[in-house]
């Protein structure tokens, strides 16, 4: 029983992290095939909202991987329990990074279609404010009473150099509401939004959410929601971390093609918005170029004029 057991958890084991190294290639393939483009439209930016969350947003994942794999992956390599505390507390900080990073990118965004106003300013700001600071709370207690272990025979043999004792029960829950909570509210408001958009400019449903980048949004708080249904005690279908990486991995650089999409789709007339202050200006500093772009907020000229991201 024992002998079948343990080969259970091993087969397992070596789904659990097949998938985390194949999320990993993921990113690192989206890195090296969007480098260009960050060289070419990011890096020359001037420091503002839209490439600091960028930057954090894509570093802080990179991080994260490194990290992870040093503590979550067999390396044949055992550490001493301070380096797999301290790495473990690195990981779930470059977690929280990447997750507000990208989930704020996607709330500027969506702001920044709906236009600009005060007390849509203080309500967006405020939500986000509020599951990030209960995120902070729920994550410092439960780092207060897990902690890394020596690996159990198993565990070492199989290549883990230790084991991290298992979160309380009731932060688990906890966190997943707040979780699912979160992901709920961006999901019915990337909704709204686009619905919002669809009245205000016309044209077929379909375009509309194809130019003001609906398909990621919805496709990323999809992920995120559907992770959270999964982790619900009790559920009867074992998903083995794939949507945990999905929503890790795939969720950042959605948001950042987001801002790639943006800032690809400055132009001329988007510098005169800017000169009244709107939040274009703000992601990022337009530039008086003739391009245009069926893209994301591209303003081609199926658009009717009072269609521009203001």
């Amino acid at each position: 029983m024992s002998s079948s057991v343990d080969a259970n958890l091993v087969a397992i084991y070596k789904v659990c992290d097949y998938i985390a190294v194949s999320a990993q290639t993921i990113c690192g393939c989206d890195y090296l095939g969007t480098l260009t483009e960050e060289v070419a439209l990011i890096w020359p930016e001037k420091w503002g909202l839209g490439k600091i969350l960028f930057l954090i947003t894509r570093y802080s994942l990179l991080l994260k991987i490194v990290t992870y794999s040093l503590v979550g992956l067999p390396m044949s390599q055992k550490l001493p329990l301070k380096a797999c505390d301290d790495l473990w507390i690195a990981t779930n900080v470059l977690t929280l990074i990447v997750t507000y990073s990208s989930t704020g990118t996607m709330l500027v965004c969506l702001y920044a279609l709906l236009g600009p106003n005060l007390i849509r300013f203080y309500v967006f700001t405020g939500a986000y404010l509020g599951f990030f600071i209960t995120t902070i709370v729920l994550m410092s207690n439960d780092l207060r009473w897990t902690a890394y272990e020596e690996g159990d025979t198993l565990a070492f043999a199989y290549g883990y150099s230790c084991s991290v004792s298992p979160s309380r029960p009731i932060f688990v829950q906890v966190s997943n509401w707040t979780i699912f909570a979160r992901e709920a509210a961006m999901f019915l408001l990337s909704a709204f939004v686009l619905i919002a958009r669809w009245r205000k400019v016309g044209g077929s449903v379909s375009k509309v959410v194809r130019r003001d980048g609906g398909i990621l949004y919805l496709t990323a708080c999809s992920i995120s929601l559907l992770r959270v249904i999964f982790l619900t005690p009790g559920f009867p279908v074992q998903d083995y971390t794939v949507l945990a990486w999905a929503r890790a991995v795939l969720c950042p650089m959605l948001a950042n093609r987001l801002l790639i999409n943006l800032r690809k789709a400055a132009s001329e007339r988007e510098l005169q918005d800017s000169r009244s202050g709107t939040v274009s200006s703000v992601i990022f500093t337009p530039v008086i170029e003739n391009a245009h772009s069926d893209e994301f907020w591209a303003l081609d000229d199926e658009q009717p004029s009072d269609s521009k991201l203001t």
